[in-house]
């Protein structure tokens, strides 16, 4: 399993606050989650005004649908990721801690196939994605909001559950669905017009206080992916796909 899915479980563990040491310190109180929400999203609309993105097109190919984030420079001429008008942002708004989350993503492609092949948040998905955060940083005497890769799937080998992985991925992936694909003779697999996009994930729909993989603790998160094909859980074991019961 992934580095960035190894720690789930401590997710829930390592947001509840833990006594002091033996040398009498303290770890850093939970920080409030409207604050951090509040600086989260700051992060995450200055990071999409201040970068603009490519996207490259080769259908049948590896690199299909892979999205470099690129800083805007004084006289660049390329538009921002949030002025672009390719890609429309689009926004989601999910309950979590008792605030109301935004969450935008991109489509940069919905996925070619029918309705019956986008994920629930119970199921399953096999997917590649490039995973970064967002902070804020020093380029000479000035701060800017840049992000750094934390890891990368090209070829995944396995599906994740929806129910095991960060809330972001749950709420970000029914939105698209699955294409097709075609056996090469080497034995491996090309995919055509998969669902591919862009999601940017407040920390408190990601790990909030816990650093792991890689991440730094509160990190905001961007991932581009694409969605190659889903798996229907049966969670209950009673023969109904869990996504079509209440």
């Amino acid at each position: 399993m992934n580095n960035f899915f190894k720690s789930i479980v401590l997710f829930t563990l390592c947001t509840v606050v833990v006594s002091c040491s033996k040398s009498g310190s303290s770890t850093e109180p939970l920080r409030d989650y409207t604050e951090q929400y509040t600086k989260d999203l700051s992060n995450i609309e200055t990071f999409m005004q201040t970068h603009y993105m490519t996207v490259i097109n080769n259908p049948g190919q590896t690199n299909d649908q892979d999205v470099t984030f690129t800083e805007l420079i004084a006289g660049d001429t390329h538009p921002s990721i949030w002025n672009q008008t390719q890609y429309p942002i689009q926004t989601l708004y999910v309950e979590q801690n008792d605030i109301t989350y935004k969450l935008y993503y991109l489509q940069l492609r919905q996925g070619s196939g029918p309705d019956s092949k986008s994920p629930c948040n119970v199921d399953k998905v096999l997917t590649s994605y490039r995973g970064e955060y967002i902070y804020t940083g020093v380029e000479g005497t000035e701060n800017v909001v840049v992000s750094k890769q934390f890891e990368e799937l090209i070829n995944p080998q396995s599906f994740f559950n929806l129910t095991g992985v960060i809330k972001g991925w749950g709420e970000v992936f029914p939105k698209f669905k699955t294409g097709t694909y075609a056996g090469n003779p080497d034995g491996t697999l090309s995919y055509f017009n998969f669902g591919a996009g862009v999601m940017f994930i407040p920390s408190g729909l990601a790990y909030y206080s816990t650093s792991t993989g890689g991440i730094p603790a509160y990190s905001p998160l961007v991932f581009t992916f694409k969605l190659y094909e889903i798996q229907r859980n049966d969670q209950d074991a009673d023969g109904i796909p869990s996504y079509q019961e209440d």
